[in-house]
């Protein structure tokens, strides 16, 4: 992991390495490589892309098209795109064979290659091994040569990052979807999956105020055998893949070390106090100032009149996994105790 002495030395060498051509990207790269090997490493590291030539990891020439309402796949009438972003777009859809709805989240906007499948079928996988009313439901998963779709419930409602924007959270309805989001991930814990990606747009609230925990696209099944992986992937496979949004990350997460149901909970962490902040503990103003924040600060503190969650939140946002909550059931527990039928703090 990169020292906090080294951090400006990579985010430097990272703006330069971004700024280029992607022509010019490989030779830039090995001069980089034959002056400081290592920092080269953390370079395609943090740009996801080959140290040795500056390319992407994988590449296939099949993607699969925009879907426009009224085309089908997979056996789906598409009906209107309602959310994505990044590597997919999810579609309301239609069986065509029984007329049942869902949200069809389907694989767009990249190549298509054996890793990204391994994403989809991971996902499909997490979603499906759970029965539980705070995580969505699966209802069946897809692929072929240019890509793959989940599809999932269609629930009615908003998400996190969106019912946050309207206004702020009464500190009951924070307590509330906390103890909802706590219990969706211990149930997934206690069946060997851990989240990775946990934040606003992946907290669905529905329109009858349940709360369901989305997309385990980047879910880790404990147990699950890891895939061979070729010479040409980066350094962020060596021991693990720099995965989730940097807000939200663990600094195990940064680090690229192992990750464990404890990773989460650090997420739960700068979740809930973003509810009763509206900003997550550290967010900086680029990316890799919010990653390095993660590793090596501490978190901004909590105003006055939240200050009844500072042991928890502490506890979640510990830097060492070993002190967090043992177990997400125990964070629960926890959240029970500052809560009463009133709604107001204990």
């Amino acid at each position: 992991m990169t020292s906090p002495a080294r951090w400006p030395q990579v985010k430097e060498a990272l703006a330069a390495f971004l700024e280029l051509d992607v022509s010019a990207r490989a030779a830039w790269l090995r001069k980089l490589q034959s002056r400081d090997p290592g920092l080269a490493d953390e370079v395609a590291d943090l740009a996801e892309c080959d140290a040795r030539t500056g390319e992407a990891l994988e590449t296939s020439p099949l993607v699969r098209t925009e879907l426009p309402p009224g085309s089908s796949l997979f056996g789906f009438d598409i009906e209107r795109k309602i959310g994505g972003g990044g590597m997919a777009e999810i579609h309301e859809a239609r069986c065509a064979a029984t007329g049942q709805r869902v949200a069809l989240k389907v694989f767009s906007g990249a190549p298509w290659n054996a890793a990204r499948r391994r994403r989809f079928e991971r996902e499909a996988r997490a979603i499906g091994s759970l029965d539980h009313p705070n995580i969505v439901r699966l209802i069946s998963f897809h692929a072929d040569d240019q890509g793959g779709a989940v599809a999932t419930e269609l629930l009615a409602g908003e998400d996190l990052r969106a019912r946050m924007n309207r206004t702020a959270l009464a500190v009951s309805e924070v307590l509330e979807v906390a103890r909802a989001l706590a219990n969706g991930l211990a149930a997934a814990h206690e069946r060997g999956i851990i989240h990775r990606d946990l934040k606003p747009e992946n907290i669905f609230i529905t329109s009858d105020s349940t709360v369901k925990l989305l997309d385990f696209g980047l879910a880790k099944i404990v147990g699950e055998a890891p895939h061979n992986r070729t010479a040409s992937q980066s350094a962020t496979s060596r021991p693990g893949e720099l995965m989730g949004t940097a807000a939200y990350m663990s600094p195990e997460q940064v680090r690229t070390e192992t990750v464990t149901p404890a990773s989460d909970i650090f997420a739960f962490g700068s979740l809930l106090q973003e509810m009763l902040t509206g900003r997550p503990p550290f967010l900086r103003d680029t990316p890799i100032d919010t990653l390095f924040a993660v590793a090596h600060e501490a978190p901004v503190g909590l105003p006055p009149e939240h200050a009844g969650f500072e042991p928890l939140l502490a506890r979640c946002l510990d830097k060492d996994p070993a002190r967090r909550f043992t177990s997400a059931q125990a964070l629960v527990v926890a959240l029970e105790r500052l809560y009463n039928p009133d709604g107001a703090m204990s």
